[in-house]
């Protein structure tokens, strides 16, 4: 980790005078922090199965994680921790529901990621939804589930409690975003669940029936493109007034998209695309003329003059066949990062044009498509989702640094970085050879003192800082570099390799990148590696 850690006690300190700033102050800080944690989006650069790739259609809806009376106690946002007295960003929501020691409950449908207890945390379960967004739930008394399970909107998963770093039973209630925190108040209600006041009763509807008699939500995304869409009807019967922050026509236009798509035998991974490119051309509205950069594509897809006549474009299902038409002309185009697969279709200028309505996209699916049984028979697994591989276009990864004749040799020449003193040849090497092969990376960290056990110390390891992290460039640009050293690890005689709360090693390859937790916690993005790429070597 970068020596920037060391002002972490400094920090601490630091806490009482943020308590003395002008309530102006403290709430522009406040506002920055929260608003930079609820702005991570899904990178197209990410690791396989995390960067937004997966649609789990849900048996239930959004809803709160517990059932009858309950209060606020505790919001998302920075404050003085009741423990261990230091001010700092809390995570989540407090509720206390009533009676004590309750149900906790799903708040969405998908896959128990995480089973474990931690010092701090206690008993914990975390639930992977899909296109980066897992829920966790905190300072449970026991669970009920375990790794792997499949769980429905509002089945049981373990008890309130009062387990880690508590001081009294409560649930701690989290929303992250491929990683990052963001306020589940804001997430919550934009899913219309209500969320009273802090310290204002309110009642929590009941739970969902058992398992038994309720379908398990199907993880979908990872199969062929022709995969069978099953026998029941593409949309629902009958159509939502609104779904997210979309509503009416768009509505409507996005489920013609959908019965276009399924008519046609796609899988699910595509229909999601199509309705995400119809979002960001159009914001799903059937456009009879084009914008300042063309002023003659028109419909859903703003398709030009040379993809079809004009009756076709500007229907729904003729212009989602156009879509579809030039899509499966994309080579290996399952294999790419969605925005990465529509940027090759429509080529748009900004191959990041439609990363940020991808979570849109999949919201809309899900809800429009909510029969469990509707695409029962498309396979579940890793698929071809891994992005930035090799031959995807535009996020190929860098050339492989050569054949290292040595660090005087020319294939990787020396930087003028001050953390290249006291590093051992093999961590030096990968340091010069990630500066060669990455242009944009600027600035690196080597020998310095870190919080347990750290390769630093000896000279074995060496931080990547990427700029602008928190951009989805920014975040892809890391990603990058992060396979690109995945991918040349027996020639740099990698360790291990920790980025965006990710790890990877050779010894454990064929489970991909696994979730990294610091041992204090990634309560920052230093300490979740958000910000820059640690690679640690093995000792020569």
């Amino acid at each position: 980790m970068p020596k920037r850690l060391v002002i972490a006690v400094v920090a601490a300190l630091a806490a009482l005078v943020l308590l003395a700033l002008p309530v102006l102050v403290v709430l522009v800080v406040m506002t920055s922090i929260t608003g930079v944690q609820a702005a991570a989006a899904a990178g197209p650069c990410g690791p396989a199965g995390t960067g937004g790739q997966s649609v789990v259609v849900p048996s239930g809806p959004v809803r709160l994680p517990f059932t009858g009376d309950f209060t606020v106690t505790s919001e998302y946002g920075m404050r003085m921790h009741p423990t261990i007295h230091v001010y700092k960003l809390h995570t989540g929501i407090d509720f206390s529901p009533q009676p004590q020691y309750g149900p906790v409950l799903a708040a969405k449908a998908g896959v128990v990621q995480r089973v474990f207890t931690s010092a701090a945390e206690g008993n914990v379960v975390e639930i992977d939804h899909g296109a980066g967004l897992v829920t966790r739930y905190l300072h449970l008394s026991s669970t009920t589930v375990k790794d792997g399970d499949q769980v429905v909107a509002g089945q049981q998963i373990g008890l309130e409690g009062s387990t880690g770093r508590s001081t009294g039973p409560h649930l701690h209630f989290e929303v992250r975003i491929n990683g990052a925190p963001t306020d589940p108040r804001p997430w919550l209600e934009a899913q219309g669940v209500r969320v009273p006041a802090k310290g204002v009763t309110a009642t929590a509807p009941a739970a969902a029936a058992t398992p038994s008699t309720v379908a398990a939500p199907t993880v979908l995304g990872s199969g062929p493109a022709s995969a069978a869409t099953g026998t029941a009807s593409a949309v629902v019967g009958a159509l939502p007034t609104r779904v997210g922050s979309w509503q009416g026509e768009q509505v409507t236009n996005a489920a013609q998209i959908i019965r276009a798509a399924q008519a046609r035998g796609m899988g699910t991974w595509e229909t999601t695309l199509a309705v995400s490119v119809a979002m960001s051309e159009s914001s799903l509205t059937n456009l009879n003329h084009g914008d300042a950069a063309r002023n003659d594509t028109i419909g859903l897809f703003q398709e030009g003059p040379e993809r079809g006549p004009y009756e076709q474009r500007m229907n729904a299902a003729g212009a989602t066949n156009i879509f579809l038409d030039y899509l499966l002309k994309v080579p290996n185009y399952r294999s790419l990062a969605p925005t990465i697969a529509a940027h090759k279709t429509q080529a748009n200028a900004d191959p990041y044009h439609y990363e940020p309505l991808w979570n849109d996209a999949v919201q809309m699916v899900s809800t429009l498509t909510a029969d469990p049984n509707l695409l029962k028979s498309l396979p579940t697994g890793a698929g071809a989702q891994a992005p930035c591989a090799p031959g995807s276009g535009s996020s190929d990864l860098p050339p492989a640094p050569g054949n290292l004749p040595g660090l005087d040799g020319g294939a990787c020449p020396a930087t003028t970085s001050p953390a290249e003193r006291g590093l051992r040849p093999a961590t030096l090497r990968v340091l010069r050879c990630g500066a060669k092969a990455f242009p944009g990376v600027k600035t690196f960290y080597g020998v310095g003192g870190r919080p347990g056990s750290s390769d630093h110390p000896s000279g074995l390891a060496v931080d990547l800082m990427i700029e602008n992290y928190r951009t989805p460039q920014g975040r892809a640009y890391g990603w990058q570099v992060a396979n690109w050293t995945r991918a040349h690890a027996h020639e740099l005689g990698i360790k291990n390799v920790i980025y965006d709360a990710r790890i990877w090693s050779p010894q454990r390859d064929g489970e991909g990148w696994r979730p990294y937790e610091h041992m204090l916690g990634n309560t920052d993005d230093t300490l979740a590696h958000r910000d820059h790429v640690h690679i640690s070597l093995n000792p020569s």
